[in-house]
């Protein structure tokens, strides 16, 4: 989580990065992302029952998209270097 923290600030501090934080698939993770952390959340802190099959498949597919976000952007230091 600290390495996703890192590019995400990174990203968010360079305009030419910005770019790839402003697609829909972007902010469709970051709000699974959000909403799953906040079940966890609830779940820790009222016993509340939770899902763990949607969660884990949406941490899948966050994962998989992180990773196509973080290549993106090694190649895109590469190229402007």
């Amino acid at each position: 989580m600290r390495d996703l923290k890192e590019i995400i600030i990174q990203s968010k501090c360079s305009s030419d990065l910005h770019k790839f934080t402003t697609t829909s698939e972007y902010n469709e993770i970051i709000q699974k992302l959000s909403d799953d952390l906040a079940n966890i959340s609830d779940f820790i802190k009222t016993k509340r029952k939770i899902n763990l099959s949607v969660i884990n498949r949406n941490l899948e597919n966050i994962s998989t998209i992180i990773l196509r976000f973080e290549n993106n952007l090694k190649s895109y230091g590469y190229d402007n270097n």
